[in-house]
């Protein structure tokens, strides 16, 4: 099939409950490594972001959940998203931006886009970031956020 944006998976996305739970599952159970860990909005939001060749996966915990979720049920995350590289995202950005689709940058749309959202038909968020190793191009989309 063919790719006519050049599109390629980057990394994904979920939100947690436990958050040290979740890296240390990560790590101890499939071999992922820590490449990433911190907090943003304050502290009301815990990231880690855990790699393996080729891909990542990047937990949020939130300070207030916003559902409760007892001990031994199944937890649905409530946001996760796709992320992508793309070889041009200003270029990719014009495009899509070109044939109506809905897009949102970090903050306000910067002269040259480097990193952005993408909507889907139901509303379902797309991140298009720039090729480049993963966890540089996260570390980036932390700064301009």
């Amino acid at each position: 099939m063919d790719n006519p944006l050049g599109l390629k998976a980057h990394h994904v996305t979920a939100r947690v409950r436990n958050i040290d739970a979740i890296v240390a599952w990560y790590s101890d159970v499939l071999g992922l490594r820590l490449a990433d860990r911190g907090e943003r909005l304050g502290g009301a939001m815990q990231f880690a972001t855990l790699t393996m060749p080729g891909y990542a996966i990047s937990f949020v915990q939130l300070a207030s959940p916003v559902t409760e979720v007892k001990p031994g049920q199944a937890f649905v995350p409530v946001w996760v998203h796709p992320v992508f590289s793309a070889p041009d995202p200003d270029k990719l950005y014009r495009y899509l931006d070109e044939r109506g689709v809905r897009l949102a940058t970090h903050g306000p749309k910067p002269e040259h886009v480097q990193t952005f959202l993408v909507y889907d038909c139901e509303g379902n968020e797309l991140e298009i970031v720039p090729e480049e190793s993963i966890i540089d191009a996260m570390r980036g989309a932390k700064v301009r956020a």
